[in-house]
């Protein structure tokens, strides 16, 4: 997930005791907050330094995802601009802030562009927050930074009050199995690791499938080696005679398995997913994991 916080250190750096007196006088019927002000300079900045051609008003269909066949070698360009900009994503909503930027009075001391008669930004030449241009610079050369996950730890047995994605309350309760079923927290993860990894494919041996869904079986129950053998069973590689059984499970890039419902893909990839967080993420060796049949405990981080 990108980092919505990404212009926090220019807040602080440049814009802090001027915006925080703007707040304080501004109606808030016409207010932008600072993140969507900062959205809308660096995409003006953008317009100004990288799309010559493009009108400032008509520049929210380009953050729509539309293609534009002139502009296929700023594809990645736009691909950056739209993870700074993820909030904006219709010409409605462009339009929306871009008309509060433009016209709203308080942010006539603090805004860096007007739009000249053909609808292209232009500086204004103000005081506040002279470096900004720069730090507008350094965004469109680097990717929206990614979001930094903090550590989660298991909640003990009790009820709890929870917000859900339609920001509604919901009551969950964790009885004493579940809490005691000895999930660990969950660290944050390298997530440059993708890109390092994903040049070669991975392979998963059927064994330590299986022996993950022992494991699964006593602690949480849910017939896993049954249904992970089933899955595994029907597993098959496309070669260039025809299909041939397979004896592991590979993860290749974008190739995705293909099989009718209730196959057991989403199974098999289950107990895939804990693998490569024992494997891949925490470096471990395969040895490491696959224990229970061999009166073992799987060894935990």
């Amino acid at each position: 997930m990108k980092d919505s916080g990404w212009y926090s250190q220019l807040y602080q750096d440049q814009f802090k005791e001027t915006w925080q007196q703007l707040q304080r006088d501004q109606p808030q019927d016409v207010w932008l907050r600072f993140a969507d002000f900062v959205r809308i300079e660096l995409a003006l900045y953008a317009i100004e330094t990288k799309f010559p051609g493009i009108s400032a008003k008509d520049f929210g269909y380009l953050l729509q995802g539309i293609p534009v066949n002139s502009l296929q070698p700023k594809k990645k360009l736009i691909s950056r601009l739209r993870g700074y900009l993820r909030h904006i994503r219709s010409q409605a909503v462009w339009q929306d802030f871009l008309d509060k930027y433009l016209n709203a009075p308080a942010f006539y001391r603090v805004r860096g562009y007007d739009l000249d008669q053909q609808d292209r930004p232009i500086h204004r030449g103000v005081s506040c927050a002279p470096d900004r241009f720069n730090a507008y610079g350094n965004f469109l050369q680097n990717p929206a930074p990614l979001k930094r996950r903090t550590e989660y730890r298991p909640a003990p047995a009790g009820d709890y009050i929870i917000i859900d994605s339609n920001n509604k309350p919901r009551s969950v309760r964790i009885n004493e199995q579940l809490a005691e079923c000895g999930l660990r927290s969950l660290h944050n993860i390298d997530l440059t690791l993708r890109q390092r990894i994903s040049a070669r494919a991975i392979a998963i041996p059927f064994n330590d499938l299986i022996s993950i869904a022992e494991e699964l079986d006593q602690k949480i129950g849910g017939n896993w080696v049954h249904r992970v053998q089933d899955a595994l069973n029907g597993l098959h590689k496309v070669t260039k005679s025809g299909l041939k059984k397979a004896n592991e499970l590979r993860l290749n890039g974008k190739e995705h398995l293909l099989g009718p419902c209730a196959a057991g893909k989403s199974t098999g990839f289950a107990v895939a997913a804990i693998w490569l967080e024992r494997i891949v993420f925490f470096k471990r060796s395969p040895s490491s994991t696959c224990c229970c049949r061999h009166g073992k405990k799987l060894s935990h981080r």
